[in-house]
């Protein structure tokens, strides 16, 4: 809510199966954003997503300005979005 429609979140699930992906985010309550199905990998291999937690944080134009390999916090992924949005 606070950065509006500045930013948008997306989910990919990777290397699973649709109906998996779907359970994740009935169980996880994770609904109210886009979730993109990757069960091939594409966009793990076009980012150099390691492990399952990663964060990309990408510009309007499509650049990445940021990795992430580890959960974050409330505060900490507030701290990144502004970083991303305002500068």
């Amino acid at each position: 809510d606070e950065f509006g429609d500045r930013v948008h979140f997306v989910g990919i699930a990777s290397l699973d199966t649709v109906p998996a992906m779907q359970r994740f985010i009935t169980d996880r309550n994770v609904g109210g954003f886009v979730q993109l199905n990757d069960e091939d990998g594409a966009v793990w291999r076009r980012f150099e997503v390691t492990v399952q937690s990663t964060l990309v944080f990408m510009r309007v134009d499509g650049s990445t300005s940021r990795v992430e390999y580890d959960v974050l916090g409330h505060d900490e992924l507030r701290d990144r979005v502004r970083e991303l949005v305002e500068g």
